[in-house]
């Protein structure tokens, strides 16, 4: 009895001690901290930001947009902000810009994958001119994405955010290809000739005292028939090149880069054996440029 007691009053005490520590990892309590902010933006959509409410009201609901700091609920809070007015989503925006990183990452999501023309460029114009790593790495992802849209997208954010080190990408997202093979069915039929009448037969007529031939009317055909089975699909897209040669000259200040077209072998050459030498002497040439603007002429004495 004396050597199970002290048994019995430690698994008491482990007991006891088990509900505080579950009660502080609550996952519903974490829940609760993390919708606050979307519950605030469903209020405001009832009461200040309704087309009803006041100027007044509607400022100091916008300001308080701009102070929304739950990085965990951005998707929730633009679901609920995006139907609204462009002044909504531009005070959402900057509060984007006050949460580091993953706001920059939200931000530059919705400059690429959003359907809406005016909202993508109203957050692209949001992203820092020199692109940090995070806002690169979102960049590069869509860049590989499977939708053509979103690539497009991309090269535009990579152009407006000066993201110099995605030119590699950007070379190879000048173009897409892909083959069909399909099952051996015929993709089409293409036909060079030229086709001649002449009178296959005759059906004789035959009247009261008369007679004649209904001529039967025949075609030779004489040239060649091309028959497609298999094709290859080269998609050359026109908003990655032109942001590409846009990043490209404004970090090497060349001018003569439309020699290369689409030509992704010529333009990986280039990268190789000019970038380097073009950004170091128009680094160089800003740099001259930015210390004369610097010095000022003295007076007289």
């Amino acid at each position: 009895m004396r050597t199970s007691l002290p048994c019995i009053v430690i698994f008491a005490l482990l007991g006891a001690c088990a509900p505080a520590f579950a009660q502080e990892t609550s996952p519903t309590s974490t829940s609760t901290a993390r919708g606050a902010e979307v519950k605030l933006i469903r209020g405001l959509k009832a009461t200040s930001l309704l087309r009803t409410a006041s100027a007044e009201d509607r400022v100091v609901a916008l300001e308080r947009i701009r102070a929304l700091k739950d990085t965990t609920s951005y998707a929730q809070i633009w679901r609920e902000l995006r139907p609204l007015g462009l002044d909504t989503n531009e005070a959402f925006f900057d509060a984007l810009l006050q949460g580091g990183s993953e706001g920059r990452v939200f931000l530059t999501t919705i400059a690429i994958e959003d359907d809406d023309p005016l909202k993508r460029m109203e957050a692209r114009n949001r992203l820092p001119k020199d692109a940090p790593s995070d806002v690169v790495q979102v960049v590069s992802d869509h860049l590989n994405a499977t939708k053509e849209s979103w690539v497009n997208r991309a090269a535009m954010v990579a152009s407006a955010t000066n993201a110099a080190q995605l030119i590699p990408q950007l070379i190879d997202a000048q173009s897409a290809e892909g083959t069909t093979t399909g099952s051996g069915g015929n993709g089409c039929w293409i036909v060079f000739g030229r086709q001649t009448s002449y009178i296959a037969g005759l059906v004789p007529v035959a009247g009261d005292n008369s007679g004649a031939f209904q001529p039967i009317p025949g075609i030779i055909y004489e040239g060649s028939l091309l028959q497609i089975t298999d094709a290859v699909v080269l998609i050359y897209r026109t908003e990655v090149y032109t942001a590409l040669v846009t990043l490209a000259q404004s970090s090497t200040g060349a001018t003569t880069l439309a020699n290369l077209g689409n030509n992704k072998a010529l333009w990986h050459d280039w990268y190789r054996d000019e970038y380097p030498t073009l950004v170091a002497r128009y680094g160089a040439e800003r740099a001259k440029l930015e210390q004369a603007s610097s010095v000022r002429e003295l007076p007289d004495s």
